[in-house]
């Protein structure tokens, strides 16, 4: 795994999360594969997944998950002070 996870493109997304999933099964029954992760790829031209900006606010807290990807300075600031705003 280590070998492995060395060459990839981003291990530090899918390391331990291969490791657990891989796991035996007596060991992986309290594990969910949920992605908790609102990331918006609805935008063209966008291979990795469009910044966040204030347009997906709505969207974002009506979604009820916990994390958000991908957000990028400046443009996700106006995004970022909403989110601090309304918790």
């Amino acid at each position: 795994m280590e070998k492995y996870f060395s060459y990839a493109l981003c291990p530090d997304e899918a390391f331990y999360q291969t490791i657990l999933v891989n796991a035996p099964a007596d060991l992986i029954d309290p594990i969910s594969n949920t992605n908790l992760t609102y990331t918006h790829w609805n935008r063209p031209l966008e291979k990795y997944g469009h910044p966040l900006d204030e347009r997906d606010f709505e969207a974002l807290i009506q979604s009820e998950l916990l994390f958000a990807r991908k957000f990028e300075f400046p443009a996700s600031v106006p995004l970022m002070n909403r989110i601090d705003q309304s918790i």
